[in-house]
């Protein structure tokens, strides 16, 4: 059997996006053909708040977990100096000085193992490589680093590689929407980085088509291929039957994970109060889950609450199991964006796949209104007074029948089992 080397920095036991992508690839390669050979850091810690991913690991040595199935190859992480910076005083002291750094470290890490805490990836990946054969190098980011690695790996070991973009590097939309000084010049930067770093890859898979559709734009030459969506859980994939009936009477509105400054929530909010002076006698809330990880955005939303800050309920970071059976429980999902912004919000995988309405605010004109409407899965929001209207409609449906009506259809080709399937097929023609 084929063996797939992964080099992946988020990784189980942290539960995070990119954790779940590199995940799924070693939870399903194996009844697809290929046995994966993961390399990622000891994440031996709790996390509680966004400080606690660069705490320096507490195993300071690498284990190996073999089974049948796959191997895990984790090492031991340790904080550099700005890190240390910002856990030993906090996100509010030495703000602008560890700023500097971060972007000293964040361009130099590239030239310099020292200076880059993941380098004992690469190390462990290289002690590996020396003592077993590989069909295939994959590393997925962030951090972009572990492309460098992978190159460097391939160049040495004479194996092919596959540049797994989560996220945009010197593309990403962020870069766009900030749209100041350091992030131009990061840009820059990062393009010229990119473009080296890129030009032993064998192929490049992306998180979504205009991830791919910018990096190939960049690239000097051509170069296979593939989107390969994040995806959603089978395990989860709950409900055929589509009416979950509230017994308490109460709407209940969910959201996930943090809040970008982009995102129009204040205009949301104001809706939502003229709606609940529209509607005094019917009960809602609104269950902000794992928004407590991130200070700023909890003061964000309970400002923009105002008056109906009873009906909010902010939770911290919750297991991956409660999260869903959360979710599942839930009448309305929601989603934020801009228009024209090309992002991929991944949480929408984990929205369609406990089959309840999706309500997007606003249209983004691009991927995820793509999506919703493929599956039509829940209401697209163009501006203010559409969503008052909208708001209106789901309110006077719900005190009817205290349940909402999800029509949603077809979602297996986003599953993370069908996903890795693809990704497996894209290997073959890396491989070949």
């Amino acid at each position: 059997m084929k063996k797939v080397l992964i080099l992946a920095y988020d990784f189980p036991p942290y539960f995070s996006v990119g954790a779940a992508r590199p995940y799924s690839w070693y939870k399903y390669f194996f009844e697809n053909g290929l046995y994966p050979v993961v390399i990622t850091r000891h994440w031996d810690k709790d996390i509680y708040k966004p400080s606690d991913t660069i705490l320096s690991s507490g195993i300071n040595y690498t284990t190996t977990e073999t089974n049948p199935e796959g191997t895990i190859i984790r090492c031991p992480y340790k904080a550099n100096f700005r890190d240390k910076l910002l856990i030993k005083y906090g996100d509010n002291k030495f703000r602008y000085f560890r700023k500097i750094i971060s972007f000293i470290f964040s361009y130099l890490r590239f030239f310099y193992f020292k200076i880059d805490s993941t380098s004992n990836i690469y190390f462990e990946a290289e002690k590996y490589l020396k003592s077993n054969q590989i069909s295939c190098i994959i590393a997925t980011m962030e951090p972009f680093i572990l492309f460098k690695y992978a190159s460097l790996l391939a160049q040495q070991f004479n194996t092919p590689w596959i540049a797994d973009y989560r996220d945009g590097f010197s593309t990403n939309n962020m870069i766009k929407i900030n749209n100041n000084f350091e992030s131009v010049l990061s840009g820059i930067l990062n393009k010229k980085l990119e473009k080296n770093i890129l030009r032993n890859a064998t192929g490049i898979t992306a998180a979504a088509p205009p991830y791919l559709k910018d990096i190939l734009n960049i690239m000097p030459f051509k170069i296979k291929s593939k989107i390969i969506f994040n995806g959603f859980d089978e395990w989860n994939k709950l409900s055929e039957n589509n009416e979950i009936i509230n017994t308490n009477n109460t709407l209940k509105i969910a959201y996930s994970g943090r809040l970008y400054s982009h995102f129009p929530v204040e205009e949301f909010f104001d809706s939502l109060i003229n709606i609940n002076h529209k509607y005094p006698g019917i009960k809602f809330e609104i269950n902000f889950f794992g928004l407590a990880f991130y200070p700023d955005d909890k003061k964000r939303i309970i400002k923009a609450a105002n008056n109906i800050s009873s009906h909010i309920n902010i939770y911290p970071r919750l297991n991956y199991n409660e999260y869903m059976n959360q979710l599942s429980e839930s009448d309305l999902l929601l989603l934020f964006a801009i228009p024209d912004v090309n992002w991929l919000n991944a949480k929408i995988f984990d929205y369609i796949s406990v089959n309840r309405n999706i309500l997007l605010f606003k249209n983004d004109n691009s991927i995820l209104n793509n999506i919703i409407t493929e599956l039509n899965a829940g209401f697209i929001v163009n501006n203010s007074s559409e969503l008052f209207s909208i708001l209106d409609q789901i309110f006077v449906d719900f005190s009817m029948r205290n349940y909402l009506n999800p029509e949603i259809k077809n979602t297996n080709v986003y599953s993370r089992k069908h996903q890795t399937s693809e990704m497996v097929k894209f290997i073959g023609l890396c491989v070949e």
